[in-house]
């Protein structure tokens, strides 16, 4: 395992009540998403209602710099981040890949961590094997993870394999509605 536990914090961390260290990914100009400002010792507030991630309502935050840096593709998108350490109050939204919260203040910049293609591509292989089930599929992921077999030719079987699963479940899922539409 090459990281998964993130320093002992998992994906999910229980929410806290206390003021919490997150971590924030900036432009260069230490503005986040939206153009919000961040200068070390300032508290900025989210003051809309609400506790609904991707709004107005929280800023948002993860509890450790390698999710910031994984996320940022799908999440703010932050061409060439800077990593801020910051200061929350009270959690109020989690959707295990990022948090919310009403206030932060920045505490530091801190250097932002590079990962490698292995680590990345173990993320992503653990966070599919989450939701899906099938069995080349697992063999495949497990096999990857715990270096037994690597090479593109196992990645093409285990995608050739699923594909067919997908396949074949469409097919029947299609099949059933057909024969309950012709029932009626």
């Amino acid at each position: 395992v090459l990281f998964w536990n993130f320093g002992g914090l998992g994906i999910k961390e229980i929410m806290s009540n206390n003021p919490v260290i997150r971590y924030k990914l900036v432009t260069q100009n230490y503005e986040s998403f939206g153009g919000m400002t961040w200068k070390i010792g300032v508290t900025n507030e989210a003051k809309e209602k609400g506790n609904t991630l991707c709004t107005n309502q929280v800023l948002h935050c993860y509890t450790n710099q390698y999710l910031a840096v994984l996320l940022n593709p799908i999440h703010a998108n932050i061409k060439n981040p800077r990593l801020i350490e910051i200061e929350c109050d009270t959690i109020i939204a989690d959707d295990q890949l990022k948090q919310g919260c009403k206030k932060q203040q920045m505490i530091q910049e801190l250097p932002l961590p590079v990962l490698t293609l292995d680590q990345k591509i173990e993320f992503a292989i653990r966070i599919a094997r989450l939701q899906f089930k099938e069995k080349s599929f697992v063999i495949w992921a497990n096999n990857w993870l715990n270096n037994i077999d690597r090479t593109s030719a196992a990645a093409y079987a285990a995608r050739a394999a699923a594909y067919a699963a997908a396949n074949a479940a469409n097919a029947a899922a299609y099949a059933a509605a057909r024969a309950a539409a012709n029932a009626a």
